[in-house]
C-alpha cells in the first residue's frame, strides 16, 4: 500500500489533513502520530474527466489495514491494553446535568485526539459511563446540532444526537422551547431551515414564538428522567426519544484485561476511533476507568515493528 500526496493539495486546511510526501504506511502512521487528522491520497491510475481521483485516509483505515495482518504483530497484539500501557485517563468528561455548551472546549480536544467526550452522571466521587458525545455524531445532525448544544444539557444532548440527522418533532419542540426561554430566537432558524441573513428569518422566528406555550405544554407532558435523574435532576425528553438516547449511550467499551487485538476489532466494527475502558462488577454499573484510542494502538504497533526480529 503506497501513498503519495498530491502537490496541488496544499490549500486544504491542516486541521483536517496533511499533504506531505509519503511513501509508506509507516510514514502515514508517523503523520497521524504527529497530529494529522487525515491524509489526502491520490488514487494511482484513477482519473475522472482529466483529473486525478483522491480519497481520504483516516486513522481507522490504517488500523483496519493492520488488523488484516495482525498475525505479524504477535505476541504484542495478544497482550492486554493494561499491560501495554495504552489506557489513558478519561479526562474529557462532562456531567450529564451540565450545559452542553460547557463541553465545547472538550470537543475540540477530542477532535484533536481522535476520541470523544464521556458523559457521566457526576464528576465525583465515582464516574459511571452514561454515553459519549463525539464530533462525528454531531456532524451527522447537521446545523440542528448547534441549536441543540445551545439549548440542552449534556445528558439531553445524548438523546438528540442519537437520532442522527432526523430527530423527531418532539425533540425539536423541546429544543425550540428552551431557545425561546433563553431569547435565542436566531438559533431557531437552524431548526426551521431558514437562512439567518434573509428577511424572512425574523418573521419565521416571531411566528414560531406564538406557539411557544404549546411547545412548553408538550415538553412538560413528555418529560422523563434524564441520565442524571438519580441525583434529583429532571430531564426533558419524551419516551419516544428514549430510543435515541439508548443509541447514543451504546458507547464501545472494554476491560483493562482486554487484548489489543480485541480492542482493534471492537473499534473497527463500530467505526469508532476509541474504546472506553470500564470496570463492571456483578450488580454494579460500569465505572469509567479510561480510554484507549486508535492513536495509542498505532503507536504500540509502530514500536513493535521497530523491534529486532526474534532469533
Amino acid at each position: 500500500m503506497n501513498i503519495r500526496a498530491h502537490p496541488d493539495l496544499a490549500l486544504i486546511p491542516s486541521l483536517w489533513s496533511t499533504c506531505c510526501d509519503l511513501g509508506s504506511v509507516l510514514e502515514a502512521v508517523d503523520s497521524f502520530l504527529g497530529g494529522a487528522h487525515c491524509l489526502v491520497v491520490p488514487l494511482r491510475e484513477r482519473w475522472r474527466r482529466g483529473e486525478r481521483c483522491l480519497c481520504w485516509l483516516t486513522v481507522e483505515d490504517v488500523a483496519r489495514f493492520f488488523l488484516s495482518s495482525i498475525v505479524l504483530f504477535s505476541p504484542t497484539a495478544s497482550r492486554s491494553v493494561s499491560d501495554l500501557g495504552v489506557v489513558r485517563p478519561a479526562t474529557l468528561t462532562v456531567a450529564a446535568g451540565d450545559t452542553a455548551l460547557s463541553a465545547l472546549p472538550l470537543l475540540r480536544a477530542a477532535m484533536a485526539s481522535h476520541t470523544a467526550v464521556a458523559v457521566v452522571p457526576s464528576l465525583f466521587p465515582r464516574r459511571r459511563l452514561v454515553g459519549e458525545i463525539s464530533p462525528s455524531a454531531l456532524c451527522s445532525c447537521g446545523a440542528s446540532a448547534a441549536a441543540a448544544i445551545a439549548a440542552l444539557s449534556a445528558g439531553d444532548l445524548l438523546g438528540f444526537i442519537g437520532w442522527g440527522g432526523a430527530p423527531p418533532e418532539a425533540a425539536l419542540h423541546a429544543v425550540r422551547s428552551r431557545l425561546r426561554r433563553r431569547s435565542l430566537l436566531g438559533m431557531l432558524d437552524l431548526l426551521y431551515g431558514v437562512d439567518p441573513s434573509s428577511s424572512s428569518s425574523s418573521s419565521a422566528a416571531s411566528s414560531s414564538s406564538s406557539s411557544s406555550s404549546d411547545d412548553d405544554d408538550d415538553e412538560r407532558r413528555s418529560c422523563v428522567a434524564s441520565p442524571c435523574s438519580r441525583r434529583g435532576k429532571r430531564g426533558s425528553f419524551s419516551g419516544a426519544r428514549a430510543a435515541g438516547r439508548r443509541a447514543a449511550e451504546a458507547a464501545t467499551v472494554c476491560r483493562r484485561g482486554s487484548s489489543l487485538v480485541a480492542v482493534m476489532v471492537q473499534a473497527t466494527a463500530h467505526r469508532a476511533t476509541h474504546v472506553w475502558v470500564v470496570e463492571e462488577q456483578e450488580g454494579e454499573e460500569r465505572e469509567l476507568v479510561g480510554v484507549v484510542g486508535l492513536l495509542d494502538v498505532l503507536r504500540v504497533l509502530r514500536h513493535h515493528l521497530q523491534q529486532p526480529p526474534p532469533i
